[in-house]
């Protein structure tokens, strides 16, 4: 999960920037904090399009004078857009804006409407971090899944499958062919016959 932390603050004429009370924001009314904030990922600052979308519910903020924190990728509930998951979001994008929806009144988790949106914002480098983590698998197979050039031990392998498993559909190509300064040692040519 990735920690996203934002401030509400008043907006009305002679009050901008001053903290949110009971009294201007129905959801933090008796300290009993009902706040809703939904969270839609974009690949474009304007237009483009919805990766996916989290919900966030009864988020405190009257106790901390109107700072909120969101456990991006963690929340209530999730809707994919063109992305199935949080993480593919990372995985499959470039650029990511984050835009953040809030209800003052506390009443549009989970279907409801949200009454103030903020502007979309990029999601910098920090959260790329878990594209890294799929840099070393292709297609989720890791590097045990390989044979590896000049390992620094001996590669095993006790499945019931065959070690290596190759299979030459066209062309005329040897299917293997191992050389030693550029004369080779071992050849299977196209048709299976063994070379030494």
């Amino acid at each position: 999960t990735l920690n996203f932390q934002g401030k509400i603050v008043r907006n009305d004429s002679g009050n901008v920037g001053i903290n949110v009370s009971s009294s201007e924001t129905t959801c933090i009314s008796g300290g009993a904090d009902s706040c809703d904030f939904k969270v839609v990922y974009y690949d474009a600052s304007t237009g483009g399009n919805t990766l996916g979308t989290e919900q966030f519910s009864n988020i405190e903020i009257g106790a901390y004078d109107g700072v909120f924190n969101l456990p991006l990728g963690a929340g209530d509930t999730w809707t994919a857009g063109t992305e199935t998951t949080f993480l593919d979001i990372f995985i499959n994008n470039s650029t990511v804006y984050a835009q953040v929806h809030f209800d003052k009144e506390g009443d549009a988790y989970p279907g409801g409407a949200y009454s103030d949106a903020f502007g979309r914002m990029a999601v910098r480098a920090a959260p790329f971090a878990i594209r890294a983590n799929s840099a070393d698998n292709i297609n989720g197979f890791g590097e045990d899944n390989f044979v590896q050039f000049a390992p620094s031990g001996v590669q095993t392998d006790t499945s019931t499958s065959s070690s290596i498993f190759i299979n030459k559909t066209g062309g005329s190509g040897n299917i293997l062919q191992l050389q030693k300064s550029a004369a080779d040692v071992f050849v299977i040519d196209n048709s299976g016959n063994v070379g030494i």
